[in-house]
């Protein structure tokens, strides 16, 4: 057992006869599952500070980016999806399409404004986050405009031979 090991295996003991231990919050319970894979090597620590709402300023940060992400996401997947079911002349007026693009983009400058501030809040550059896109509704537009244009060429020339 190495030097520090040791101090920490008899702060532990310490802290037990003390009865610093006794009456936690979830205590008995099984930790909850962590999704988060780049939570780091720190994740336990981190873990029991969540529990007991002392979380670092960044991780609680990240959880919001999380929860955010998933919303730009349906956005994102609901505007891409309407995308696939309207004719290209009819993207531009069709309302729903336009409010779902609103939506993504002003969920996805919030979103990026948050990660800029945990990526510069967090102890190492293995914990930054990537910002998202926010072009990637209009990348898909121009991906479906320009397979539809193929698929029109090929049964056109394949209509011609």
């Amino acid at each position: 057992m190495s030097y520090w090991d040791m101090i920490a295996e008899n702060q532990i003991k310490d802290a037990i006869q003390k009865g610093q231990f006794e009456n936690l919050k979830n205590q008995g319970k099984p930790l909850a599952e962590n999704n988060d894979d780049l939570a780091g090597e720190q994740w336990i620590a981190n873990r029991i500070l969540e529990n007991n709402d002392e979380l670092p300023d960044w991780l609680s940060l990240r959880k919001d980016i999380t929860r955010q992400r998933e919303v730009a996401k349906r956005y994102r997947d609901e505007a891409i999806e309407r995308l696939h079911q309207l004719p290209n002349r009819l993207w531009p007026t069709d309302a729903r399409l336009r409010r779902l693009s609103e939506l993504y983009g002003k969920n996805v400058r919030q979103l990026n404004l948050m990660i800029d501030e945990h990526n510069h809040r967090c102890p190492s550059i293995q914990h930054e986050l990537v910002r998202m896109r926010e072009d990637a509704i209009e990348r898909k537009r121009e991906i479906i405009r320009r397979d539809r244009a193929l698929e029109f060429t090929r049964r056109s020339a394949a209509e011609r031979d």
